[in-house]
């Protein structure tokens, strides 16, 4: 039985697009769920919190394949917990090792999750049709940047624009849009936090944590978010807020399409496509209708989750089950909002006679303004105001043309040159338009093959082993100075050519993963100098991306093994690159920090 429109067979993909809405499967979600449990296994057995032995036993269990989903389908009737199904089967299929299945954790950390590794991997797929949207618009507006049209202001006629002005305005808001969709990309965090969110079932807890996270490609934070929902709140506004701009661009071509305005048009006229049922002659603007209609379900939908962020005490299901409803259905309306949009851009008809005339439609009222501000150099602003009322009233009444009006009363004679050159072209009274469509276009950055721009964190694979006599961080230097002892830095095999020649260096540096630091960290207290400080005006390891950087000396170099000294990391940290140390280059003798700002 299908009830929602989203999985209709008929009308597949009307409110939904298939490459998001497989994200929310629910066989997808049940798969997430079980590689999560074999994430956490495997981290648990690889640092000794449970036996290597039956951490293999649950990795080698936990496949969606070994489900009998028959059987689940029955025990779902009989269950009133989102997982505890799927853990029956899975215990059975363990056998004695079922007691480290799911170890320490609770069903939330695993629900949460899984919805966010959906909602990341469906901000991929947004943040690409957010680049293809901005580059087929961008096309637009380079090609009709000089299309002069009426703006309107209150549903009528105000002054000339362009429609160049008008669509790279659209371009500048999807700009921000699309910043904030990378922003929400990075700052998705999985869940563990056990029962209550202390972690209190699993030894050496942080790690465990830091470990899986990193397996999944989430970010990390110390605290569990059980009840605090407000980075899921966030994203969720960013994309309603991004659906909504795209819905205000399908109303304006709606509006701009209307037969007596027929500026913009959806699609060409396709005769072999029936739009209306009764009405042969109508080509109905139905993606654009589809877009707002999406829109307005987001809008209400977000209120949702709002609410949902009420949580009581440290968990509160109440909230929660609203939000997994509720989420899933803002994000696959916005992916499909966005597939039509993409859709209207391709296929949009422009057309700059019609909006030419109707620029000449209000009998030159649309030079108003300036009129009003050349007369205002004789007159003053404010008499000048009221002479153009009066003048506009009879205008309006006699149906006649304001430049005759200004000639019947001699006022014309008065205006400078500078304004009659407008009377005679009013089209170039578009003021800043063609400045502010360049400095718009000059910061969207023009996309070719919006298919080659992906979003996701790029990998960095470890090129050796640093071996050092630190075993801890209370006896590990705090600085490359204080480091005397001799370390070895093992390249592994595959990199052993790029060795060539390194023998010519002195000095390297060398870079390194600091796998121990708390990432999570933005701000910290300085060990030289007692004050709370960015992490990134210090050399603290606690920072976002905790990368090491020391400049070593290359004693000798023995194979694939360099001999240094002057480093200052744990044994067994991981070396992400070297690189010879060129004084000249590198050294610069001004170099100073302030005593105050000493870190």
């Amino acid at each position: 039985m299908i009830s929602h429109p989203f999985d209709y067979e008929l009308q597949e993909n009307i409110y939904s697009t298939s490459e998001v809405k497989c994200l929310y499967d629910e066989k997808t979600r049940v798969k997430r769920w079980i590689e999560i449990e074999k994430v956490i296994a495997k981290v648990q057995g690889e640092l000794g919190i449970i036996p290597a032995y039956d951490a293999e036993v649950i990795m080698n269990v936990c496949k969606f394949e070994n489900l009998d989903y028959d059987k689940l389908i029955c025990d779902y009737q009989n269950s009133k917990n989102t997982l505890v199904p799927i853990l029956n089967s899975l215990y059975r299929l363990c056998g004695s090792s079922s007691q480290y299945l799911h170890y320490g954790v609770t069903t939330q950390d695993i629900i949460d999750t899984g919805e966010m590794l959906a909602l990341k991997n469906s901000l991929n797929i947004i943040f690409r049709d957010i680049n293809r949207l901005s580059a087929e618009i961008l096309k637009l507006t380079k090609k009709y940047k000089n299309s002069v049209m009426v703006g309107r202001t209150h549903g009528q006629h105000a002054l000339p624009i362009t429609f160049g002005l008008k669509s790279s305005i659209w371009l500048d808001e999807i700009n921000r849009h699309k910043n904030r969709v990378y922003r929400y990309y990075n700052d998705i965090y999985g869940q563990m936090g056990g029962a209550v969110g202390t972690l209190a079932a699993i030894p050496e807890a942080v790690l465990v944590k830091k470990k899986v996270m990193e397996h999944l490609g989430l970010s990390y934070s110390l605290a569990a978010w059980h009840n605090a929902r407000d980075r899921v709140a966030e994203t969720a506004a960013g994309l309603t807020l991004l659906s909504t701009t795209l819905s205000k661009i399908a109303n304006e071509i709606i509006l701009l399409g209307y037969s007596e305005i027929n500026e913009i048009r959806e699609g060409d006229f396709n005769h072999s496509v029936a739009n209306s049922s009764s009405m042969p002659h109508k080509n109905n603007p139905v993606l654009c209708q589809r877009v707002v209609t999406m829109a307005t379900q987001n809008r209400a939908l977000l209120s949702i989750i709002i609410e949902n962020m009420t949580h009581t005490h440290e968990r509160d299901p109440r909230n929660l089950w609203s939000e997994w409803l509720s989420l899933p259905q803002i994000v696959i309306y916005t992916s499909a909002i966005l597939e039509n949009m993409l859709s209207i851009f391709k296929s949009i008809n422009i057309n700059p006679v019609e909006m030419k005339n109707n620029l000449y439609k209000s009998k030159n009222s649309v030079i108003s303004e300036a009129l009003m501000y050349g007369l205002s150099r004789k007159l003053g602003k404010p008499e000048a105001h009221k002479l153009l009322r009066e003048i506009n009233i009879k205008r309006v009444k006699e149906n006649k043309d304001i430049i005759d009006l200004l000639n019947d009363n001699k006022i014309i004679d008065i205006l400078d040159e500078e304004t009659k050159n407008i009377i005679q072209n009013p089209s170039q009274y578009i003021g800043k338009s063609e400045d502010i469509i360049e400095s718009i276009l000059h910061e969207t950055v023009n996309i070719e093959n919006a298919d080659s721009v992906q979003l996701k964190k790029f990998d960095i694979s470890p090129i050796g082993i640093i071996q050092t006599i630190y075993n801890n961080l209370d006896s590990c230097p705090i600085n490359t100075r204080y480091c005397d002892s001799e370390t070895i830095i093992e390249i592994f095999e595959e990199y052993h050519d790029a060795l060539l020649k390194i023998e010519q260096a002195s000095h390297l540096f060398c870079l390194y993963w600091l796998d121990k630091a708390d990432r999570s960290k933005l701000q910290g207290i300085s060990k030289l100098d007692g004050k709370n400080r960015g992490v990134f005006s210090t050399r603290t390891p606690n920072r976002p991306n905790p990368i090491g950087i020391g400049i070593v000396t290359l004693n000798k170099i023995i194979g694939n093994k360099l001999f240094v000294s002057g480093l200052d990391c744990l044994n067994g940290t991981l070396l992400i690159d070297v690189k010879p140390y060129i004084s000249e280059n590198d050294s610069f003798l001004d170099a100073r920090i302030n005593q105050d700002k000493a870190v």
